[in-house]
């Protein structure tokens, strides 16, 4: 292997003091030269002492520390403009990673410069044989769905690279320079499926996306149930999915779906008596449609540039029909 590249590590922080010894801890420890890596943490404003915390327990770390919260995209863009390295992760607070964790990683793209992306195989944070995720697939309505969430890790399960249509957003390594290409991070997500927007992006762009299941990363999880204030930024986020990246057939076909899909929610929460749930869903739809004007300006950048249409999408399997998000519901 030619010498290793440097590469810095980005942790966005908003009030998540109680992980970080945790995380900056396993940083300090995984099995690449000191030399070769920085860990630059961006803090969006917290108020609950992470700076202060940070500086003094880990010098190691570089703190950026930002006037207000610009969210996960914000944060992860304003700290790739510091950062020194060839390749960036952006990578959750809350997780710890394993020694190998990022020599992995670095073992697959750097040998292949058609990969603009690496993920991970991520796994339970109090449960590590559990897998949340070894990459994911994207469905007509802009969600992603995790592959292998829930499944037991076993010396069964491959653990060969795999081209994948996106990986968790809990620890994404990019080649910088197509990191830039792209646009970066659209930090009108604020939170919530800014990867799969940004990871689509790549493909559509002409680059590759792979999960390697060797570099494992362990990651808090809330147990899969949805809070009002996910259901309001997953749902206005996976219409800006649809609107910026779909060609134009799938984009119609995926909004009709979502409004059905929007619907069938609706009356569940509904009978469950969920009515807060309704509020943030039907929202997150008004504040997608208000959007719109910047969204296909986007969509026209990217539209002109890509390289790779929805058909070969479909063919890979990356994009995949509204039976297969069911089926993995329901299992």
């Amino acid at each position: 292997m030619v010498e290793l590249p440097f590469v810095s590590i980005i942790v966005v922080n908003y009030n998540l003091k109680k992980y970080l010894k945790e995380c900056f801890d396993s940083l300090a420890d995984i099995n690449y030269p000191k030399n070769k890596y920085e860990v630059i943490m961006v803090d969006n404003a917290s108020n609950d002492d992470s700076v202060e915390y940070t500086t003094k327990k880990f010098p190691f770390v570089k703190v950026l520390k930002l006037d207000r919260n610009y969210g996960y995209p914000g944060g992860c863009n304003r700290g790739a403009l510091i950062a020194n390295g060839e390749y960036i992760i952006f990578l959750n607070a809350d997780v710890r990673v394993e020694r190998n964790w990022l020599i992995e990683q670095i073992k697959v793209i750097h040998n292949d410069r058609t990969i603009a992306a690496c993920g991970c195989n991520v796994k339970g944070f109090d449960d590590p044989q559990i897998i949340q995720s070894v990459g994911a697939v994207v469905l007509p309505t802009g969600d992603a769905i995790h592959l292998g969430a829930g499944e037991y890790d076993s010396k069964d399960l491959s653990k060969e690279p795999k081209e994948v249509a996106v990986v968790f957003g809990v620890s994404i390594l990019v080649r910088k320079s197509i990191f830039e290409e792209v646009g970066k991070f659209d930090e009108e997500f604020f939170m919530y499926s800014d990867e799969t927007d940004l990871l689509l992006r790549f493909w559509l762009y002409g680059y590759k996306v792979v999960v390697v299941p060797t570099s494992i990363v362990y990651h808090i999880k809330g147990g899969g149930i949805f809070s009002s204030n996910q259901i309001y930024f997953t749902n206005k986020n996976r219409l800006l999915v649809i609107l910026k990246n779909f060609e134009l057939r799938n984009c119609i076909k995926g909004i009709i779906i979502s409004l059905f899909y929007d619907i069938i929610r609706i009356i569940i929460f509904f009978k469950n008596m969920k009515f807060e749930n309704i509020t943030a869903l039907v929202k997150g739809d008004i504040d997608a449609l208000k959007t719109i004007p910047s969204a296909l300006r986007k969509r026209k950048i990217i539209q002109m540039e890509r390289k790779i249409k929805d058909a070969y999408l479909l063919k890979m399997g990356f994009m995949v029909g509204l039976s297969f998000g069911i089926k993995s519901f329901l299992k």
